[in-house]
């Protein structure tokens, strides 16, 4: 089975093969070829969703294989498409950020962010900031698809995608990104992680907003 979480935790859409689907205790426990489902584990809990147009309940591991729990039976062979529960998914990643890579930039951002008043006087709160903290990372690390759907579901909801969403100024980005690579989360980022790099991930970041807003 291709673990899909493992490669990308921005995954919340995909389509995949039922390869077998029996009863179980709490619902119907259904394997597939391929998941982008995160199984309980690791200290942090299972995602839940959509597959196959049934309520996935509950995502566990045994001897190898992710199991679904669903609400009801999906045809053996069928191909499916799943929908993580993203806002769920986003709010564990928080809460789970130590152990996630792909959150280091975002909090590492949020700390620069804290040295504006700006930020403290409109009442920005911690997962908003996180948020379009997010945004720049998979910017500056080139992930655009993956940065267009997140981009998507910030401006759905309401949470911030540019720097005048957080009352930030373009001048502001020299002081905010040193403060940035002050913190601890940035050493765990993959690969060497400099200055420039955030400011870039942020004004290439704006430039997409004016390009959306053009639309």
């Amino acid at each position: 089975m291709e673990k899909l979480y493992e490669e990308n935790p921005f995954h919340t859409r995909f389509t995949a093969r039922v390869r077998s689907c029996a009863q179980g205790r709490k619902g119907w426990d259904v394997i597939l070829d391929q998941t982008a489902f995160y199984p309980e584990g690791g200290g942090q809990p299972y995602d839940l969703g959509v597959l196959g147009g049934v309520q996935v309940l509950e995502v566990h591991e045994r001897e190898g294989h992710v199991v679904h729990t669903c609400s009801a039976p999906l045809e053996v062979g069928s191909a499916v498409e799943g929908q993580i529960d993203w806002a769920r998914r986003f709010d564990l990643m928080q809460h789970h950020s130590g152990e996630h890579i792909v959150s280091g930039l975002a909090h590492a951002m949020y700390n620069g962010f804290t040295i504006l008043p700006s930020t403290e006087a409109n009442h920005h709160l911690h997962g908003e900031v996180v948020s379009y903290g997010i945004l720049v990372m998979l910017t500056a690390d080139k992930q655009y698809a993956e940065r267009d759907k997140i981009f998507a579901f910030n401006k759905s909801i309401g949470l911030p995608t540019c720097l005048a969403d957080i009352h930030a100024r373009e001048e502001d980005l020299p002081a905010v990104t040193e403060k940035a690579l002050q913190g601890i989360d940035v050493r765990i980022w993959p690969y060497p992680v400099d200055q420039q790099m955030l400011i870039d991930g942020v004004m290439e970041l704006e430039a997409y907003n004016r390009q959306q807003a053009a639309k």
